[in-house]
């Protein structure tokens, strides 16, 4: 719970409530003028036209895209002081925090194989992508160094790590490079770059099926929330629970009505 609040924080709030679009009005009349594109080192020269939106020249990919986005800023964000000590958690509770932060992202990442559908070759939740793409991404960047490691356990379970000592250098680096592409492509309207760039992290390879088919053998069964009731017997206050389950569920709403 602690983790999602932090997490959730950045990516509501700073993720999705940051970054620029680059467009032209009707007059043709730029909101920009002689900026650098920071992965080309060269003058931006793509923008969005008068009526175009991020959702139209983006299209299919857009929702995903930018829930990746916002997934990466708060992921990034969630390891600065500054932004851990806004909610509360200071020491060795945040920097805790910060490495489960990075550990349940990439777990998500290697869950999200759940959500992908190999006979349309399609992912069918956009946040489930989002956090495959970035696992993605720090895999790439850990094939020299072992930050984030993907393999099996001595009883050949699955098993998916994350080396905390290496957070601030290799997962940071990682992070901003992604982030920093995310982000300047949709600013500037560059579809293409970013869709191209999206789909090679997307993509779900035979060795990545392999895998999924461990995830889904060992899904555990969707969590029921099921409502205790209260009595009041004798003076004293009963309190009565009842199985997570949907018969659980059933008997609460019966007990309860």
């Amino acid at each position: 719970y602690q983790r999602r609040v932090r997490e959730v924080g950045g990516h509501e709030l700073l993720g999705h409530g940051s970054g620029k679009l680059l467009c032209k009005d009707d007059s043709g009349k730029a909101n920009f003028e002689n900026v650098v594109n920071p992965i080309t080192g060269e003058k931006v020269t793509t923008c969005y036209q008068p009526s175009e939106t991020y959702s139209m020249k983006f299209a299919g990919f857009s929702s995903s895209y930018e829930e990746c986005r916002a997934e990466c800023v708060g992921l990034y964000l969630s390891d600065y002081d500054d932004m851990v000590s806004i909610f509360g958690y200071h020491g060795q509770e945040a920097d805790d925090l910060k490495y489960v932060n990075w550990l349940n992202m990439v777990r998500a990442g290697l869950v999200s194989l759940e959500f992908y559908n190999p006979e349309t070759r399609k992912h069918g939740q956009t946040h489930m992508q989002a956090r495959y793409v970035i696992l993605r991404v720090l895999l790439e960047a850990s094939k020299d160094n072992g930050f984030v490691k993907l393999g099996r356990d001595a009883q050949g379970d699955l098993f998916i790590s994350v080396d905390r000592k290496q957070i601030k250098t290799v997962g940071m680096k990682a992070l901003y490079n992604f982030l920093l592409k995310v982000g300047v492509y949709k600013s500037i309207a560059d579809a293409d770059s970013a869709k191209k760039m999206y789909d090679f992290y997307s993509e779900v390879d035979d060795e990545w099926l392999l895998l999924r088919k461990e995830v889904l053998a060992k899904k555990k069964p969707r969590r029921q929330f099921v409502q205790v009731v209260t009595k009041i017997t004798d003076k004293d206050v009963q309190l009565i629970e009842f199985d997570p389950s949907p018969e659980g569920l059933i008997e609460s709403f019966l007990e309860r009505f």
